[in-house]
């Protein structure tokens, strides 16, 4: 089957997914009690995290329903909407460790790298070459796919903490099911389209970014990086 015309016609529900699963994720610890959490920076966070998935569900329904031209006319948004998604992934760890405050805790170590590092260096790679290749629809729209993946792991791992009593790493479950994804898509595109043109970019930056944080873990390095970060003025 074509990926292209798979990802036109489909995309929209995975998108939905990841939605639906953030509202399941983020229910008990935030959404429940939404108007008792006092830091904005959280807030903020949520509503742009929210509007995120929001247009690009909305961005998918437009392409399913032939809309090409409305849909461009949305897409202007998110040359705002996207620096400031970008900007809170890589701000909002620190609300966390500020509550904390110093030492470093050791789980806040633990997410720093992947939450402050990772999640935002992919984010801004599939957007920005979901930009640049925004005259060619099917590159675009597949680096547009890849843009809920750094979603993956704050939600998921939450909805597995919360709602089963599995004993596993969710962390690293959640980062193996996004490498069976993307490494499935290469396959299929190379096998239906003979293209290496996107899926092999992200999952090369995928890996890169395990391997580094597992090569970081208990390191003086990234304790260091938490106490810097940690005195940054972000909340």
């Amino acid at each position: 089957m074509n990926l292209t015309t798979t990802l036109n016609r489909y995309s929209v529900f995975f998108y939905a997914f990841f939605a639906v699963s953030a509202v399941f994720a983020f229910w008990p610890g935030y959404l429940s009690q939404i108007f008792q959490e006092p830091a904005a920076l959280v807030h903020i966070h949520g509503a742009l995290m929210s509007l995120w998935l929001a247009m690009l569900i909305s961005q998918a329904f437009l392409i399913r329903s032939n809309r090409r031209a409305i849909h461009k006319q949305i897409g202007k948004l998110s040359y705002v909407l996207a620096p400031l998604v970008l900007l809170s992934m890589a701000t909002i760890r620190h609300n966390a460790m500020a509550e904390t405050g110093l030492p470093v805790a050791e789980q806040d170590l633990s997410l720093l790298f992947p939450n402050v590092i990772g999640q935002p260096l992919t984010f801004a790679l599939a957007f920005g070459l979901a930009l640049y290749y925004r005259h060619d629809p099917g590159t675009h729209a597949r680096f547009m796919l890849c843009t809920p993946l750094p979603m993956a792991g704050p939600i998921f791992n939450r909805i597995m903490g919360s709602y089963t009593s599995l004993e596993i790493n969710f962390a690293q479950a959640t980062s193996n099911a996004v490498l069976i994804l993307i490494a499935s898509l290469l396959v299929w595109d190379w096998l239906v389209h003979r293209s290496f043109k996107v899926f092999p970019i992200i999952l090369t930056l995928l890996i890169s970014v395990g391997v580094i944080w597992s090569s970081l873990a208990g390191t003086a390095a990234l304790e260091s990086f938490g106490r810097w970060y940690l005195a940054l003025p972000l909340s």
